[in-house]
């Protein structure tokens, strides 16, 4: 986890599932490059089968990424952790986060400049 002076810890969440792999790894990759934006990242998933281990270890060789499962930290049974796959998730992992001040995106949101700027701003 990293800190901001003053113990302000920041960060981004995304919730992804299989299917949105690419997306995301293209939004990672564009925020990192165009912006050097180097917040570091939580992706969310909902159990092994929502995000196989294969994607989890492409996601986490990206630098500043880690895959937290919401399966697991919650301990939820297979049904349950299912009805987690929707937009009801969002809220949860924000909540979840080991961030104090969280930005929350999803998969395919593309960023015009460098977002980080409203962690400086007044209110």
């Amino acid at each position: 986890i990293i800190c901001q002076q003053g113990g302000i810890c920041r960060g981004m969440v995304i919730p992804v599932a299989h299917v949105q792999v690419s997306a995301v790894m293209s939004s990672i990759r564009t925020m990192r490059r165009s912006f050097a934006i180097t917040l570091p990242i939580e992706i969310w998933c909902t159990g092994k089968e929502d995000l196989p281990k294969s994607d989890r270890l492409r996601i986490e060789n990206e630098n500043g990424v880690i895959v937290r499962d919401i399966q697991q930290v919650l301990d939820l049974t297979d049904k349950q952790a299912w009805e987690y796959q929707s937009y009801i998730i969002k809220p949860i992992v924000m909540c979840l986060s080991a961030w104090d001040e969280v930005v929350l995106a999803d998969t395919d949101t593309l960023f015009p400049m460098d977002f980080t700027i409203m962690f400086s701003a007044d209110g």
